[in-house]
């Protein structure tokens, strides 16, 4: 939690979300699988299990240390899991990791739910993703409430609002999934 004095537009997409654009695309998948950083990313991984619970799935969690632990974590989860849902930690997505995910998931036919379009551009199957001049305008909205004279400590972070998604029909077409209608044409972005 930020101190008293501080606060602002964060933008973390509620995680409830990547489960609820997993079950529409997904829906016989069940265990959903993420690689996470235990020093880092420890509570992290707990929300997810939790939302995961409540969407009627499950986490199985697969932490590393290290990103040379990587690829066994990969592939314990191409075992494990049905999905592999992405969460931003800096010892597992990196520049040099994020290729090798993307190519090993391919490879697998493993649904990857990747943490920014970026990835879902390069392969992975899908991903949300907020809105740059939205969280502007929360920004805004929240500065202009202090200069009006609202004390910091009154103010509560705000969660981004606008939450688009990304899809990569080419990849899903590699990996055998058949992507509904009304989630394609609702995508903001579909990478063919």
């Amino acid at each position: 939690d930020p101190p008293a004095n501080v606060v602002g537009a964060s933008l973390n997409i509620a995680i409830d979300l990547a489960f609820e654009l997993s079950a529409s695309l997904l829906p016989s998948a069940k265990t959903v699988g993420i690689i996470y950083d235990p020093q880092k990313n420890a509570a992290v991984a707990q929300k997810h299990a939790e939302a995961a619970e409540a969407s009627g799935m499950r986490i199985k969690a697969f932490p590393v240390t290290s990103p040379r632990d990587v690829p066994n974590a990969l592939a314990r989860i191409g075992k494990q899991a049905d999905v592999l849902l992405g969460v931003v930690d800096e010892t597992v997505y990196t520049s040099q990791s994020a290729g090798a995910i993307i190519r090993y998931t391919l490879k697998q036919q493993l649904p990857f739910i990747g943490i920014s379009s970026n990835y879902v551009k390069a392969g992975a199957l899908c991903a949300l993703f907020f809105d740059h001049q939205d969280i502007g305008r929360q920004t805004a909205e929240l500065a202009a409430q202090i200069l009006s004279g609202t004390p910091v400590s009154a103010l509560k972070t705000t969660v981004p609002e606008k939450i688009h998604y990304a899809i990569n029909a080419r990849t899903a077409k590699i990996i055998g999934v058949t992507i509904p209608k009304p989630i394609l044409d609702n995508a903001s972005i579909v990478y063919e």
